[in-house]
């Protein structure tokens, strides 16, 4: 069989110093087990890593990857010759506490395709360093001011109150998947998702030292249909509760 360099202790304290474990809802008590797969080729380099099943979204993806970063193994061999070998490193995390809407109906830990609504519920929420727009929150409600449009209907009835958005920002910057979290109506929501969207890149989130998808959500004040940059407010993870 092949053999990590330094053997199978070699082998965990390799997944235990470079495995990420990304921020989410988690069960402390509970463990759930991912499992990947991988071949290990005939020069002893690792290919064709893949996961066999489903925990978390995020914990799926660095458990590809932390697979993918192995150092070369000493081959394994058959009849004295070096040969293709397909190996499975099972991965233990705290099992998801809550389960996403992409979920309703199925168990978290069986394999599934996942879409690219389901990685909403993998992003960060708090990091290390938050994402950032371009020379800060002054910067980002001068934006606003300059980009935002009233909305006729607005104005006439005055409409007031506040607005919320959400946002994901990708570890490149770019700000994706704006959504609306409030329902104050005449345009208002729609206009500011306008605005959102043509916002340059931000500076991404980092967490141990790596950027990452991280969500940011925020408030806006309006005044007669007008709108005034507020804060950046905590985000939640789209859940559902289960009977």
């Amino acid at each position: 069989m092949p053999e990590f360099p330094g053997g199978n202790d070699s082998l965990i304290y390799y997944i235990r110093d470079n495995f990420i474990l990304p921020r989410y809802a988690s069960s402390p008590d509970t463990l759930a087990t991912i499992y990947v797969t991988f071949v290990v080729d005939y020069f002893g380099y690792v290919q064709d890593v893949q996961n066999l099943n489903r925990v978390h979204p995020r914990v799926d993806h660095n458990a590809v990857n932390v697979i993918k970063g192995m150092p070369q193994w000493k081959p394994g061999r058959q009849d004295g010759e070096p040969v293709n070998v397909k190996n499975t490193v099972p991965i233990r995390v705290p099992a998801p506490r809550s389960i996403p809407s992409f979920l309703r109906g199925k168990s978290p830990f069986i394999e599934l395709a996942y879409d690219e609504e389901a990685y909403e519920a993998g992003v960060f929420l708090g990091t290390m360093e938050n994402p950032e727009f371009p020379k800060g929150e002054k910067a980002l409600a001068s934006f606003i001011r300059q980009h935002y449009k009233t909305p006729a209907t607005a104005a006439q009835k005055k409409v007031s109150g506040t607005a919320k958005l959400s946002f994901i920002v990708t570890p490149a910057g770019k700000v994706t998947r704006i959504k609306t979290m409030s329902n104050l109506g005449h345009g208002i929501e729609e206009n500011l998702t306008e605005t959102l969207s043509q916002m340059p890149a931000w500076k991404p989130g980092v967490d141990k030292g790596l950027p990452q998808f991280v969500k940011r959500t925020l408030e806006f004040q309006i005044t007669n249909g007008k709108a005034t940059f507020k804060a950046i407010v905590p985000s939640e993870y789209d859940q559902v509760d289960f009977d």
